[in-house]
C-alpha cells in the first residue's frame, strides 16, 4: 500500500503508511532475522517432539513415560484444542473490530493492536505445540488411536454386540444376521433414488453375508470333528482350521496347544510304562535264574539228609519261601506283559460253563480246606463265547485264588453264570476275612491287597492281571465292594455262531 505525498488529509491509511516507513531502514536485516529465527524454531521444534516423552528414571536408564494432560483421549484433545483456536479467532475479530475504537488513541492503537495479535498468535502456537508434542508421545507409546474415547467407546459396543451373539444360539444367530440383511437392505432401497443401484448393493450385502455365515457353519463342524477326535483318541491327526473371526482363530490356537499337550503327555506315560514294563521283565528275568538254582540246591540238600528236625524246619522255610518268590516275580513277568499286550491271543469257541464246572471241580476241595463253601449256578445250556482258553483260565484261578486267601472261614463263596443280550458275565462273590475299607480302583492297582497288614501271601497283582488279560480278549472285567462283601464280574462276547 502507498499514499502519495501531496495527499494532505491525516486519516488511518496516512498513519499506517507512517507506521510501516518506520521499518524501512530495516527492510535489509528483517529477512535475515526472520531466516535465522525460523531456522531456530524449526530446530527447537524438533528437539521437543524427539524429546517428548522421554524421562531418566533414578538407575540413569531412559524411560518413555505417558502422564499428565497427555493421557486425555486424543480426540477429546483435539477437540479442546479446535474450542481454544475459535475462541482465539473471535477474540481476535472482536479486537479489530471494535476495541481500537474505545481506545481513541490512533499511535497507541496500533502498538497495542499488534501486541495483542502477538500474544494471541503465541497462544495458538503454544497450543499447537503441545498438541503435536502429546501427538508425538502417543505416537511413540503406540496408543495414538486406541487411547481415543471414540475407539473406546466402539470397542466396548462391539465387545457387547459380540458378546450378546455369541451367547446365542446358532439358529437365533441365523435369525438376528437374515433381520439385520432385510433392514439394511430396506434401508438402501429407501434411500437410493436408482432401485437398480440400490438392488444391486442389496445383493452384495446378501453374498457378503451368507459367505461369512456359510464360512462359520464349515468352521464349527471342522472345530466339532476335531473334538470329536480328540475324544477317541486319535491324537495322530494334525488340526488343520482356520478361523472366520479373530476370536475363532484363537480358539484353534487353544485348540492346537490343547492337542499337542495331550499328546505329549500320552507320549510321556506310554514311555515311561514302556520303561517301567520292560525294567521289571528285565529284573524278573535276572532273578529268575539265580531262583530257580536255589530251589534247585535245596531240593538236592532235602535229598541228601537225615537231619536235625531244626535243619528241616530251616530247609522247608527256605524251600516254601523261595517257591513263593518264584511265583511273584512269575506273575510279574505275566503283568508286564499282559499290561502291554505282548501276549499272544488265540480266540475261539470256549464252552463258557463248562470251562465253570470243571474250575469249580478242581478247587473244591482247596475250598473246603479253607473252611469255604462253593456254590455254583450255572445253567444247564451250553452258553459259548470266544475268548482264548489259556487266559481265561488264569483270569478264573486268580479269581478262585483270591477268594481262598482273603474269605472269611467259615462263609459261602458264591459262582453265579450269566447270560445276556450279547454278553456272558461270570460273577463271583465272597465275604472278606479283612476290612475293605478301600475303593474298587485303589485294590485293582498293582501290588494292592485287601490284606493291609500284609499276613497273606498275596502279590497284589492277581486282579489287575486279570482285568489286563480279560481287556486283551476284548471283554470287561468290573469289581465292586458293599461293606465286606467283594463282587467280581468278567464279562465275554458271546458266540451267536
Amino acid at each position: 500500500m502507498y499514499v502519495l505525498d501531496t495527499v494532505r488529509a491525516e486519516d488511518e491509511l496516512k498513519e499506517i503508511q507512517a507506521f510501516w516507513q518506520s521499518f524501512v531502514p530495516y527492510q535489509n536485516v528483517l529477512p535475515i532475522a526472520l531466516a535465522v529465527g525460523a531456522l531456530l524454531e524449526i530446530l527447537l521444534i524438533t528437539y521437543i517432539l524427539c524429546s517428548a516423552g522421554h524421562q531418566r528414571g533414578l538407575s540413569g536408564e531412559d524411560a518413555l513415560v505417558q502422564g499428565g494432560l497427555h493421557r486425555i483421549p486424543f480426540d477429546v484433545m483435539t477437540g479442546m484444542l479446535m474450542m481454544i483456536l475459535f475462541g482465539m479467532i473471535i477474540a481476535f475479530g472482536y479486537f479489530d473490530r471494535g476495541y481500537l475504537d474505545w481506545l481513541g488513541q490512533q499511535n497507541l492503537a496500533i502498538f497495542w493492536e499488534c501486541g495483542v495479535i502477538a500474544v494471541l498468535l503465541e497462544a495458538a502456537f503454544l497450543s499447537m505445540l503441545f498438541y503435536f508434542e502429546s501427538m508425538a508421545v502417543r505416537v511413540k507409546k503406540h496408543t495414538l488411536f486406541s487411547g481415543m474415547l471414540i475407539v473406546r467407546l466402539c470397542r466396548w459396543i462391539g465387545r457387547g454386540i459380540r458378546f450378546i451373539f455369541q451367547a446365542l444360539p446358532y439358529t437365533w444367530r441365523m435369525v438376528v444376521a437374515v433381520g439385520l440383511l432385510v433392514f439394511f437392505g430396506c434401508l438402501i432401497l429407501g434411500a437410493s433414488r436408482h432401485y437398480v443401484i440400490g438392488i444391486m448393493l442389496l445383493i452384495l450385502y446378501g453374498i457378503i453375508l451368507v459367505t461369512f455365515l456359510s464360512l462359520l457353519q464349515v468352521y464349527q463342524r471342522k472345530r466339532q470333528d476335531a473334538v470329536h477326535q480328540m475324544a477317541q483318541g486319535h491324537l495322530d491327526t494334525p488340526i488343520l482350521l482356520e478361523g472366520p473371526t479373530k476370536e475363532d482363530r484363537q480358539e484353534v490356537h487353544d485348540l492346537t496347544r490343547l492337542h499337542s499337550n495331550i499328546s505329549t503327555a500320552v507320549e510321556e506315560q506310554l514311555k515311561s510304562e514302556r520303561m517301567k514294563t520292560e525294567l521289571i521283565t528285565n529284573v524278573s528275568h535276572d532273578i529268575k535264574t539265580p531262583l530257580t538254582s536255589i530251589i534247585n540246591y535245596v531240593d538236592l540238600m532235602k535229598k541228601e539228609g537225615p537231619y536235625s528236625p531244626q535243619q528241616e524246619e530251616y530247609l522247608e522255610v527256605l524251600e516254601k519261601q523261595s517257591v513263593r518268590l518264584k511265583k511273584l516275580i512269575e506273575d510279574l513277568i505275566e503283568a508286564s506283559k499282559a499290561s502291554t499286550g505282548n501276549l499272544s491271543v488265540n480266540m475261539e469257541q470256549i464252552s463258557l460253563g463248562e470251562m465253570v464246572r470243571q474250575l469249580a471241580g478242581e478247587y473244591s476241595e482247596r475250598f473246603e480246606k479253607s473252611e469255604l463253601t462253593l456254590i455254583l449256578n450255572c445253567p444247564s445250556e451250553d452258553i459259548f463265547v470266544m475268548a482264548d482258553g489259556r487266559l481265561l483260565s488264569r483270569v478264573f484261578e486268580n479269581l478262585f485264588s483270591n477268594a481262598l486267601k482273603y474269605s472269611q472261614p467259615g462263609t459261602r463263596v458264591y459262582l453265579d453264570l450269566l447270560q445276556g443280550a450279547g454278553y456272558a458275565t461270570v460273577c463271583l462273590r465272597n465275604i472278606s476275612k479283612y476290612p475293605l475299607n478301600i475303593s474298587e480302583d485303589e485294590l485293582m492297582e498293582r501290588f494292592v491287597r485287601g490284606d493291609s497288614s500284609r499276613h497273606t501271601e498275596g502279590s497284589g497283582l492277581g486282579l489287575g492281571i486279570a482285568l489286563s488279560l480279560t481287556e486283551l480278549m476284548q471283554g470287561f472285567f468290573r469289581i465292586s465292594i458293599d461293606g465286606d462283601l467283594f463282587k467280581a464280574n468278567v464279562s465275554l462276547k458271546k458266540d451267536n455262531a
